[in-house]
């Protein structure tokens, strides 16, 4: 039985202290299953691509060839950071202000591997990469990290649909970019092994 009397809090003032714990949970409840599919998708595709470099690792180390070891990270942390988002939405939580925090700090982290990651790649001597390619990966994977910090900020602030909504998107196209640079190295490597092939 509720408390009742002068020293029984109201319910606004119950409210005011907690407003938005049952409609975190109640909300994050409902993407269980999504964030599930996401999170298995990204371990399956970053376990594929563990397997494809240990065939090709010869040509992906080396140091001439940094831009490889750049596009190899790029697609592991794109994988990664959708595995560890899945992992948050699935912990149990009351509070949207240390999930938000955590995604944030990760988005932030990995904005500036991203952009150290594209730096590499424009340094490279492939002529292979175009200038609109180059600017694609110099704009869209940091673009993405800071659509997660995004959605990190957003949860701070009590504003679970949007936050929810944005991080979303940001899943999708983490997944997105991280399966089309993974088909992008493997292309790569198999050209440069075609070409050592023909001049040996």
């Amino acid at each position: 039985m509720a408390k009742t009397g002068p020293g029984a809090p109201t319910p606004g003032l119950r409210r005011l202290c907690c407003p938005a714990m049952p409609a975190f949970n109640e909300a994050t409840a409902l993407w269980h299953d999504f964030y599930l599919l996401a999170g298995t998708t990204a371990a399956t595709l970053m376990g594929l691509l563990f397997v494809a470099m240990s065939i090709h690792w010869d040509m992906v180390v080396q140091e001439s060839r940094a831009h490889l070891h750049a596009i190899a990270l790029e697609a592991f942390g794109s994988f990664l950071v959708v595995v560890f988002l899945s992992l948050m939405m699935l912990t149990p939580s009351n509070a949207p202000r240390p999930f938000g925090l955590g995604v944030a700090m990760l988005g932030a982290v990995r904005f500036v591997v991203g952009i150290r990651h594209s730096k590499q790649i424009w340094g490279s001597q492939d002529d292979a990469f175009s200038r609109k390619e180059l600017i694609y990966r110099s704009v869209m994977l940091p673009a993405a990290f800071v659509l997660l910090s995004g959605g990190g900020v957003l949860m701070m602030k009590h504003q679970i649909d949007m936050a929810l909504a944005v991080l979303t998107f940001a899943v999708f196209l983490l997944l997105a970019m991280g399966a089309r640079a993974s088909w992008d190295l493997l292309v790569r490597v198999g050209r440069l092994k075609m070409k050592g092939q023909r001049t040996s």
